[in-house]
């Protein structure tokens, strides 16, 4: 933990030191995150220990072959016995072999180890001399060649110039290749190669800058075009970054010096914005930034072509040419003028941050090549477009394998507007937390301008896909082939190419949405079939108002009694106590032909998580019935929302037991002796407010739950329905009294189910009058309160009760 919070305040340091942004920007994190991301990824060794071990051995065979044995078997006994087992061995033998410096002339022999080691003194003029010294007269004299004299292993050029080729069909692989090389090589015409050495030596004199030097347009001409092909030149200055000056003052006759200066900087311009294409390569690795290189290098290639054919107009003319240096610059600038403005917009883009706006370039272009198209050069925009569609091109790869396959591949997630968040996330959350739709900080799905108002589609498609992927283990929707092709946008420049008056945007929004309809199949249809039908969302929705909103009385009746019955006797309740109240609630409500008995089960909430009470009432509000539910349908159906049906149970529980004390005292009253009138109207009061509130509870919930099953019936997607069950479970909160904030009120209504316990146990005089106050009182806020949360927002459903309940306030 230690190394990982000193490895993330490095990354804030090193982030906060390169952009100078803290911790209060807005993208400090995410700079954060990435340069920690980075600094984790390069844990590993960088040196190739395969190419140290071979230069190392290439290093032990050179000092043999320079009859330095002692040196090379003492490098050679050295390294076998260095330790095999450390990690940092390659790295320690790089950093020796660059530090090493003609270890051959600077090794003497004594400070090596190796004593068995000879070494040999090499043979030096003075041994030869000494042998056969040159003072014999005889030595000097001339010697015929005989036949094998060893001046017949001299090669003859006179001899071998003109070879006699093989008459033999098979011959060809007899003969010698240098033979037949030499067939087609060319002696250099010697006069020609004078000339352009003593022209290279007169290029190097415009170096000097204190000089002015006059040249022919031609030599203008010359050094012009070689500039413009990269090349090294001697009017022309090329720094590191590719910038091009004009190295020397210069003269042409006819032309004035201002004129042919603006003429040479605009040259030198013009091969600055084409050197600096030359140079630029993409930082990251995006596929769509390297098929914008590509389609960059593609026309700086053709661009080299084209200089190749006014080369060749004065090289071999084929009629008189006129050499004129204004013309062809003028030429050169129309032929590079697409690569000029390309070159402004690379630069533009560079500058924006990544964060901020990630496809920069991209949207650049896709501005630009609309622009071009709309003030009619024709020239600029086919340049434009042709960069600009190589790149949409290329994006649009990991765009179509999301739409068709529904995944994203790890090259993919640096650009593509689709974010996994959890690979290994519950499969109840796949469709909730998997996926994301990404965004840049202005809220604009992450992606480029062309494509970012079909984002929020695609990404649908998509995430539909996946899901069903996960459902049906890649079942295809529907039992057709697959298309993944990536647009051509050849109708797109067909049209343009036709003088068509739309603009080129609208016919990319046209081809664009032609290649989403062809590559795209809505898997919402199916989705929405197999969870109805084939995982039980519809058998679900049918069986939720069975358990929890009393949709059959007499079994709920039955259940409830029971419970009620449990808290009666056994207090606090033990384990087999719920577990034989979960078995009564799966044999009750199972015998409904809608409910799945196995996934109905009961907790209790701990006692220190309830105030302390001793009414039944508060009791029953530990219980808490729930539905399991398979993992597609958890998808749609969040727990929150069984959790809201749980708490209507609850409370129609409470409301149960109540009213069932009230009316078994009411079943003694004849027995007795004649009651007092308060003593009745206080029973007929409480009996009366707890049927209403029960029967409110169970038709406004049977109501909503209708409007829901209607809705969800006619949802198109999933996100649809996901929608309607939220807005579902917030009604049922609202209009049930089952939020947060109406505690309060949920209270109020508590404690008056309480009064009918009390008045259950106690029924003397004075108690009455007493209990007669408490519940006309709390009726009263109730009333209050009911009324006012209906009219902050509710439905009428709360109007409706606080009018019933007003009737029982005097």
């Amino acid at each position: 933990m230690a190394h990982a919070a000193t490895l993330k305040q490095l990354a804030a340091g090193l982030v906060t030191a390169t952009t100078g942004r803290n911790h209060e920007n807005p993208t400090f994190a995410k700079l954060a995150d990435r340069a920690l991301k980075d600094i984790r990824n390069q844990s590993y060794a960088r040196t190739n220990q395969f190419a140290v071990k071979d230069k190392l051995d290439g290093m032990v065979e050179k000092f043999t072959v320079l009859n330095r044995d002692d040196l090379a078997t003492a490098l050679e006994t050295d390294l076998n016995e260095l330790p095999q087992d450390s990690r940092w061995m390659p790295e320690i033998l790089s950093l020796l072999l660059e530090l090493s410096d003609r270890p051959v002339e600077k090794t003497p022999a004594g400070d090596l180890d190796s004593e068995s080691v000879v070494v040999e003194e090499p043979l030096t003029w003075d041994d030869i001399i000494g042998d056969e010294p040159f003072d014999d007269p005889n030595i000097w004299q001339d010697v015929e060649r005989g036949y094998h004299s060893s001046g017949d292993d001299e090669f003859n050029h006179d001899l071998e110039s003109e070879p006699t080729v093989s008459t033999k069909a098979t011959s060809l692989d007899e003969q010698d290749p240098a033979t037949i090389a030499r067939l087609y090589l060319s002696q250099p015409d010697e006069t020609s190669l004078e000339r352009v050495k003593l022209a290279r030596e007169h290029g190097k004199s415009l170096k000097r800058q204190d000089a002015v030097h006059n040249l022919s347009e031609l030599t203008i001409v010359r050094e012009t075009l070689s500039m413009m092909h990269g090349l090294p030149t001697d009017l022309f200055d090329v720094d590191n970054a590719g910038q091009v000056d004009v190295s020397s003052e210069v003269r042409i006759s006819g032309a004035s010096r201002d004129g042919l200066l603006d003429l040479l900087n605009v040259a030198a311009a013009t091969g600055s914005a084409v050197n600096s294409l030359r140079q630029w390569i993409p930082e990251a690795s995006h596929s769509y930034l390297q098929a914008i290189h590509g389609a960059l290098e593609s026309q700086i290639t053709d661009l080299g072509a084209q200089l190749g054919m006014i080369e060749r107009r004065y090289i071999t003319p084929e009629e008189r040419v006129a050499v004129s240096a204004l013309d062809v610059l003028d030429e050169i600038e129309s032929i590079a003028r697409g690569l000029v403005h390309l070159s402004g917009i690379v630069e533009r883009a560079s500058c924006h941050d990544d964060l901020e706006a990630p496809f920069a370039l991209l949207d650049d272009l896709y501005n630009e090549t609309d622009l071009a198209h709309l003030s009619g050069d024709k020239t600029l925009f086919d340049a434009l477009a042709d960069v600009f569609l190589a790149g949409l091109r290329s994006y649009l790869q990991p765009v179509a394998r999301w739409v068709t396959k529904g995944v994203v591949v790890p090259q993919d997630r640096d650009v593509l507007f689709a974010k996994d968040l959890d690979q290994h996330c519950e499969p109840g959350d796949l469709w909730r937390l998997r996926f994301e739709l990404r965004s840049v900080p202005d809220g604009i799905p992450y992606a480029p301008a062309c494509i970012s108002p079909r984002a929020t589609s695609l990404f649908a498609l998509g995430k539909s896909r996946a899901f069903l992927n996960q459902l049906d283990g890649n079942e295809a929707c529907e039992d057709i082939q697959r298309r993944d092709q990536l647009p051509d946008f050849e109708s797109c420049l067909n049209q343009i190419a036709d003088d068509s008056l739309a603009p080129f945007s609208q016919l990319l929004d046209e081809a664009l949405d032609s290649w989403v309809h062809d590559i795209s199949i809505d898997c919402s249809p199916t989705l929405r079939s197999k969870l109805f039908d084939d995982h039980g969302l519809r058998k679900m929705l049918k069986a939720l108002p069975v358990l929890f909103f009393s949709h059959d009385g007499i079994l709920f009746q039955d259940f409830a009694d029971a419970i009620i019955s449990r808290v009666n006797t056994v207090r606090p309740l033990e384990a087999h106590g719920l577990f034989l109240m979960a078995e009564l609630a799966q044999t009750t409500f199972g015998s409904s032909a809608d409910v799945d008995a196995e996934s109905i089960y009961l907790t209790t909430v701990r006692e220190k998580d309830l105030p302390t009470a001793s009414s039944t009432v508060r009791q029953l509000a530990r219980f808490t019935m729930g539905y399991r539910l398979p993992w597609p349908v958890q998808n749609v159906v969040p727990s929150a929302t069984i959790d809201a049906h749980s708490k209507v149970f609850t409370f129609l529980l409470q409301l149960h037991a109540a009213t069932g004390l009230l009316e078994d005292v009411f079943l003694g009253f004849r027995s007795r002796e004649p009651l007092s009138p308060a003593l009745l109207k206080l029973r007929q009061s409480l009996l009366w407010f707890s049927k209403s509130v029960f029967d409110y509870t169970t038709k406004t919930a049977h109501t909503i739950h209708n409007d829901m099953t209607q809705s969800i019936e006619r949802a198109a997607d999933i996100d649809e329905m996901v929608t309607i069950l939220a807005r579902y479970e917030k009604r049922l909160q609202a209009n049930l009294l089952l939020a947060a904030n109406l505690e309060p009120v949920r209270d109020a209504i508590i404690g008056i189910l309480e009064l009918s316990e009390v008045l259950s146990k106690s029924n003397g005089p004075d108690r009455i009058t007493s209990l007669q106050r408490q519940f006309e009182t709390s009726l009263r806020f109730l009333v209050a309160g009911i009324r006012g949360v209906g009219r902050a927002g509710g439905d009428s459903f709360l109007e409706g009760l606080a009018d019933t309940l007003s009737w029982g306030v005097s």
